[in-house]
């Protein structure tokens, strides 16, 4: 009886910790590469946030299930210590699903270490105004699709600055 009570007690274990690293549908997730060129070092990412907008978010930036930081309000910095290739979520706090209403790529940003929209989960975004502005090397793999029905600007959503092109004269896609 008390090797059973142990083998179940482990199993639950390990369910819990299964569970809470599997992100939420709801949830938006991207993959980033640290070591493409942007405004942070090699070891960073900076999530950054619209100034029109009103933000309530939590971060995973490994999406490992163990959520970095709550309540954020404007751009956050996820630091890795070493460069690399990651998965970042972001999860909106409010019932309304706009807790994270924008991505915002306006100048000097990391939005070239972006290589892929994996989920874009329940967030009704707001604005795509400079959403992918310098993103040059992602691609969407999600599923699902994006809730673009409250957007009311998609401004610059794909522009890339002459200024930014020409500090990567020397990449391949030129």
């Amino acid at each position: 009886m008390y090797i059973f009570k142990k083998n179940l007690l482990t199993l639950l274990l390990l369910l819990a910790v299964i569970s809470t690293s599997v992100a939420s549908t709801d949830d938006f997730i991207m993959t980033i590469d640290t070591n493409k060129l942007g405004r942070t070092s090699d070891t960073e990412f900076r999530v950054t946030t619209n100034p029109s907008e009103v933000y309530d978010y939590s971060i995973d930036c490994n999406n490992d299930g163990i959520i970095d930081q709550n309540n954020i309000s404007n751009d956050y910095i996820c630091d890795y210590g070493q460069p690399g290739i990651y998965s970042i979520r972001i999860i909106h706090n409010n019932l309304t699903s706009e807790g994270f209403p924008a991505l915002y790529f306006y100048v000097n940003n990391d939005a070239n270490k972006i290589i892929s929209i994996d989920q874009w989960g329940t967030s009704k975004w707001l604005s795509m105004t400079y959403a992918f502005s310098n993103a040059n090397n992602f691609v969407i793999t999600a599923k699902d699709s994006p809730d673009f029905s409250h957007v009311t600007s998609m401004k610059s959503m794909f522009s890339v600055s002459y200024t930014h092109l020409r500090a990567h004269e020397t990449d391949s896609y030129l």
